[in-house]
């Protein structure tokens, strides 16, 4: 049995005027195959909000390759090329009553990786503070801007 003790996330929030899974900063227009990373922040959740994985899949993020009118997922967190940071603020007007949380989707784009349109994507769940029950958690996904990878 594994011992957890971390405290339970009471709840997450994002600034006022934002929500969960918008942008804070875009990947850039066009990357570089291997000599650029393809990067992007956006406003999201404690990744413990909800155990080891959203609801919404398998993954915390995905590379999306543009195919006609359609996406498709080319690689998650489970590849290397990949990184999933979670960033806290902590603070406010009392100690620790700021719960805002960002999160960087990177891809380290190889050399080999295929000409085209790709935009990075970020899956999670926050949980909200609901009056009487306590706490719920609700789905939520972030998109970025499209890229195009060059050779």
């Amino acid at each position: 049995e594994q011992l957890e003790f971390l405290p339970d996330v009471v709840y997450d929030s994002v600034p006022d005027n934002a929500d969960f899974g918008d942008v804070v900063c875009d990947v850039a227009a066009s990357v570089i195959a291997g000599a650029d990373v393809a990067s992007a922040t956006f406003y999201g959740a404690n990744p413990r909000s909800v155990g080891t994985t959203p609801s919404t899949g398998p993954s915390f993020i995905a590379v999306q390759r543009k195919d006609g009118d359609s996406w498709t997922t080319v690689l998650t967190d489970a590849d290397p090329e990949t990184r999933f940071e979670y960033h806290r603020f902590t603070g406010g007007k009392a100690l620790g009553t700021r719960h805002e949380s960002q999160a960087t989707v990177s891809w380290y784009v190889p050399a080999d990786a295929a000409a085209g349109t790709y935009r990075l994507k970020y899956y999670g769940d926050y949980t909200k503070r609901v009056a009487v029950v306590g706490s719920k958690t609700k789905a939520f996904e972030g998109t970025s801007g499209d890229f195009s990878v060059v050779a």
